[in-house]
């Protein structure tokens, strides 16, 4: 439900925050008093080289850059998941995309992935594996991202794991 709600409402307006806040004002009246959802709604312009998000509770994406450097962007105050408060106003945060290679977003799957003493993956893992992919295609770089998470977790994750890489054409 909560997809096609965000699919249809950003074809009638192309505003990330609006369009949650018109999704969670509807979530919230069909989910039950104990059920959320995190979104991310993501809309990038390449010919105008920027980007404008909104976020739902879901996990800020992390930003890679083309001088080795892959920064969490953590701009805003978090704000809560569909659902939890239906009369909230979820706002947009933009940036611009020049200097970008990739963006990467995922699931709290690859941030809780635990090794053999409880130790999680967390952010600084997957910035560091992020790091280490930067110069890796989107597929590539997916990929080592996931194995990170897995190598860490000695083969075995305990919970289950989206990610997508969006890779920024390089300028001609």
């Amino acid at each position: 439900m909560i997809k096609y709600m965000v699919k249809a409402y950003l074809m009638q307006e192309a505003d990330p925050g609006k369009t949650l806040t018109r999704v969670n004002a509807v979530a919230g009246k069909h989910l039950g008093p104990d059920e959320f959802v995190t979104a991310l709604v993501l809309i990038l312009e390449f010919d105008q080289k920027k980007m404008t998000f909104a976020n739902a509770g879901h996990y800020q994406p992390v930003v890679c850059g083309d001088r080795c450097n892959c920064l969490q962007k953590d701009s805003g105050a978090e704000e809560p998941p569909l659902g939890i408060l239906p009369e909230f106003l979820y706002t947009n945060t933009g940036m611009s995309a020049s200097g970008i290679n990739s963006i990467l977003l995922y699931t709290d799957g690859l941030i809780d992935a635990r090794d053999e003493k409880g130790r999680r993956f967390g952010e600084a893992g997957v910035i560091k594996s992020c790091k280490d992919a930067r110069a890796s295609s989107a597929q590539g770089s997916t990929n080592r991202v996931a194995g990170a998470a897995l190598d860490h977790a000695g083969g075995s994750l305990s919970d289950d794991l989206a990610l997508v890489t969006i890779s920024f054409p390089s300028p001609t």
